[in-house]
């Protein structure tokens, strides 16, 4: 939706092709909360 901001998570890894038991393991990229990155992975 337009003007709408969006929480998610941005990922390190593509999950579609990690081994399902892996996935809790995924590393975090960023974090947007409200539109704006409140965490960014070094």
């Amino acid at each position: 939706m337009v003007g709408k901001k969006a929480d998610m998570v941005v990922l390190g890894e593509d999950i579609t092709k990690v081994d399902p038991k892996d996935i809790s393991e995924t590393s975090i990229a960023y974090t947007i909360v409200d539109g704006k990155v409140v965490y960014k992975a070094k």
